[in-house]
């Protein structure tokens, strides 16, 4: 995906994205110098850092024109500390060899050490959020609660060729969309915003989050592994159907049932998932980029109710790029 400057028209908050990285590092680990290798493993791989992105836009053009001060900054670094505590729970889920390019978390230090990084990481979330407001900790805390069910179900849904579409996007909502929802709710809360502007980015995170999900899970398919830092096609390995998959399962014709037949096997070997690519690639690509495509359109959308100005333009673009990038 694009670099934030290319998308942002706010220069403070390129500037915020830039002061985040060194505080991010700052409160990985606290005094502690195993825990602090473990949580800061993640976060020194750097990432997108969309959810603070949207923390920081989502306080109006007003704020975002100048520097963040100290809570709107621990704020956004808490949502980003919930998004890699996270990904530490999906190294644990996933058992990926890598993530972001690097060794993950799991497979250098086991199983047991990324889970309590991702714990640690939680907790350090809700620290920071105390100078938001009373509302800020327990919303974080339904967000986080809402992911991990996400994740569960998840897993509990492993290798389950009969999964549903609607339920599919449920999890992926749990999953995705609740955080990019957290980073618009406290970003509209801390610039003042009213009853109708809050609505507006709400539903604008909602369908962002699931645009850029579906985006993430297409390039499952047709992104380069060196691209991705990690493997393509890890979540068919590990049994975890996504949308272009599903949707290749559910087209007519003999494909979709030679997927099936392969997908039985549960341990395919490489000329199988070579074949499983192909069927993917030919029908269930196309139809889950047009659904991210209306999502990301249905995002713009929603942005009616904001002010003309850099922050719209500035998410009105994000919602494009989400659709469009290639990592």
């Amino acid at each position: 995906m694009a670099a934030p400057a290319s998308w942002l028209a706010c220069d403070a908050v390129g500037a915020d994205l830039a002061r985040l990285g060194p505080l991010l590092m700052g409160c990985a680990g606290g005094d502690d110098p195993r825990m602090a290798a473990l949580t800061r493993h993640l976060l020194a791989g750097g990432g997108k850092r969309l959810r603070p992105a949207l923390l920081l836009l989502a306080r109006g053009d007003a704020l975002a024109a100048r520097p963040a001060d100290a809570t709107a900054l621990d704020a956004a670094a808490a949502v980003e500390l919930i998004h890699v505590a996270s990904l530490y729970h999906d190294d644990v889920m996933d058992r990926s060899p890598t993530r972001r390019g690097a060794a993950s978390a799991h497979s250098r230090w086991g199983n047991g050490a990324a889970a309590l990084a991702g714990t640690w990481l939680f907790a350090r979330a809700q620290q920071l959020l105390r100078p938001a407001g009373p509302a800020a900790a327990p919303a974080a805390a339904r967000t986080a609660a809402a992911l991990c069910a996400g994740q569960l179900r998840e897993a509990e849904n492993a290798y389950n060729l009969e999964l549903g579409v609607d339920e599919h996007l449920t999890i992926l909502h749990d999953k995705t969309a609740t955080l990019f929802m957290l980073a618009a709710e406290l970003g509209a809360t801390l610039g003042g915003r009213s009853a109708p502007e809050c609505a507006a980015l709400a539903s604008y995170a909602a369908s962002l989050g699931l645009a850029f999900q579906l985006a993430d899970d297409l390039l499952d398919w047709t992104g380069a592994a060196a691209t991705l830092g990690k493997a393509t096609g890890a979540d068919l390995r590990g049994g975890v159907y996504n949308l272009p998959l599903l949707t290749a399962l559910a087209a007519p014709g003999s494909e979709a049932q030679a997927l099936r037949l392969i997908l039985h096997k549960r341990a395919p070997d490489e000329a199988d998932l070579a074949r499983v690519q192909a069927i993917v690639l030919a029908s269930g690509v196309a139809p889950v980029r047009r659904r991210a495509a209306a999502l990301a359109a249905q995002a713009g959308a929603a942005l009616g109710a904001l002010a003309q100005g850099p922050v719209r333009s500035s998410l009105a673009a994000l919602a494009a790029l989400s659709v469009a990038r290639q990592a």
